[in-house]
């Protein structure tokens, strides 16, 4: 009898609602793993249909949800560990490495969503392009470098796209592409832009050396100065949108 008592007593005794708390959970962190994967459409998702949220919130709010999402499981597990002092080390480790997942794998490309200072090399030869260029308006623009075959030209097309409707005008911005006119077509096509829309096209080490080999690079024109520079996820609409509104 005491034997049996004794085996009794060794089994795991599991808290009510265990299992539905473990299923719980793993599906809020499957979700944030969906998230991850699909974070950038996503973001295009919501910015083209919830005209009221811009990008900087978008993209931060998406990030920080995802984040939460993936620390219940591990911290749920966590918390059927008995030794304090491992169980609180556990706690700070897992609670930084699991919600700086979705700002590691699809991180911003800059804090303040301003990608990087133009250097003089790039304003060399964006200026130079510009000179022998004279149809394309760099007044007060969104001068944009794409090329039709990059993944993250592609977002932020889509993202120029919606910041084009917003304003209601098409001259205030121009895109340069070095495809042809097959690829542009597919391309407008693809990122929901308006195909009367006009591009300039150029050569592929023109646009590397303007977008400093880094593509793709939008720069926003105030009185043909450089006002910001951005890549795909660093696009600031609201800047964008009170800069081309008001001048």
């Amino acid at each position: 009898m005491k034997n049996k008592n004794n085996k009794l007593s060794s089994k795991a005794v599991f808290p009510p609602f265990f299992l539905f708390n473990l299923i719980v959970n793993t599906v809020l962190f499957s979700s944030g793993i969906l998230l991850i994967q699909n974070i950038d459409s996503l973001e295009i998702i919501i910015f083209k249909n919830l005209k009221s949220l811009n990008l900087k919130f978008i993209f931060y709010t998406l990030r920080i949800i995802t984040g939460i999402s993936l620390l219940f499981l591990p911290l749920k597990l966590l918390s059927y560990i008995n030794q304090t002092s491992l169980k609180n080390i556990l706690l700070v480790i897992f609670s930084i490495t699991f919600f700086s997942i979705p700002f590691s794998l699809s991180p911003p490309d800059s804090l303040r969503f301003k990608y990087k200072s133009t250097s003089e090399q790039q304003k060399k030869h964006l200026y130079s392009f510009l000179r022998a260029r004279k149809e394309i308006q760099t007044k007060n623009t969104l001068l944009c470098f794409l090329t039709a075959n990059c993944r993250f030209c592609k977002l932020a097309g889509k993202k120029i796209a919606v910041i084009s409707k917003k304003l209601e005008t098409n001259d205030r911005i121009q895109i340069v592409l070095n495809n042809d006119s097959t690829e542009v077509i597919k391309f407008l096509k693809e990122i929901d832009l308006s195909l009367n829309f006009t591009f300039h096209k150029t050569t592929f080490d023109t646009l590397l050396n303007i977008c400093d080999g880094k593509m793709p690079t939008m720069f926003l024109m105030n009185n043909d100065s450089i006002l910001n520079e951005y890549s795909s996820r660093s696009l600031n609409d609201l800047e964008i949108l009170e800069c081309l509104h008001n001048n």
